[in-house]
């Protein structure tokens, strides 16, 4: 059993040993573990509440469809001919 650090009040919990947390899961941003062992542990459990909080894997695909869309169009600015006066 982990030794569990001291909670103070406002601040995240971890969702497996219920100590102090600092890191979010990536998929859904709103579990927070205090290492990747305890989110391991939990993922068993925390699978269908993420899954669900957005189908296409929360923040971290919609920042990722974000830097694609914007490689994208910078590619399509440098490449299109520059009008001429």
């Amino acid at each position: 059993m982990k030794k569990r650090s001291a909670v103070e009040p406002g601040m995240r919990t971890c969702g497996a040993c219920y100590g102090r947390s600092h890191k979010l899961c990536a998929g859904c941003m709103r579990a927070s573990y205090c290492d990747p062992g305890c989110q391991r542990d939990a993922w068993a459990a925390h699978r269908t509440a993420c899954r669900a909080a957005d189908p296409k894997r929360g923040r971290v695909r919609r920042v990722a469809d974000l830097a694609e869309r914007m490689r994208r169009d910078s590619a399509a600015l440098t490449s299109a001919p520059t009008p001429r006066a």
